[in-house]
């Protein structure tokens, strides 16, 4: 791993890896012409989970539950009151250069992935349309994406198998 110190301005932001049925969806960013998970800035006051449910819900209208809750913690019993106590753990977290535009100068995203399922229900009633769509690793291999996407759903495949 490459822990060299990034120099710049640094945000915060969460996403969401919703898969399903060994499928993930993606969404396309016009700005960019990438396909992305949804996610974005996490707000004041917002732990970084509560900024993923919120992005989710806010761009893709759905709710979502976390693989990583599903495990049992083994520090619950550990914790000695609600004056402490373990947030939902991310899939991965990245450190995510971002170009400089017009708005903005180059800065970087500390992104917070969560890996998250959708029940059977909420998928057959969200649409694929050409800004969204159900994606395995393999395809996202094969659409213009970050490098690191497919990488992210194999590992979440994975771990989530596990």
């Amino acid at each position: 791993m490459n822990f060299t110190p990034r120099t710049g301005t640094k945000h915060f932001t969460a996403s969401a890896l919703i898969e399903n049925r060994g499928r993930f969806l993606v969404q396309f960013h016009q700005k960019l012409g990438l396909w992305l998970y949804p996610g974005g800035h996490i707000e004041d006051n917002e732990e970084p989970h509560e900024a993923m449910l919120r992005e989710v819900a806010e761009e893709v209208g759905v709710t979502v539950s976390f693989v990583s809750k599903e495990r049992e913690s083994d520090l619950a019993p550990f914790l000695p009151n609600d004056s402490v106590v373990e947030l939902p753990a991310p899939l991965a977290t990245l450190c995510e250069r971002i170009a400089a535009r017009k708005d903005q100068p180059e800065h970087w995203h500390i992104d917070l992935i969560y890996h998250c399922r959708m029940d059977d229900g909420v998928r057959q009633n969200l649409e694929e349309s050409e800004f969204m769509q159900w994606v395995t690793p393999d395809e996202a291999d094969a659409i213009p994406c970050p490098p690191e996407l497919p990488a992210l759903m194999r590992r979440a495949q994975r771990l989530g198998r596990a």
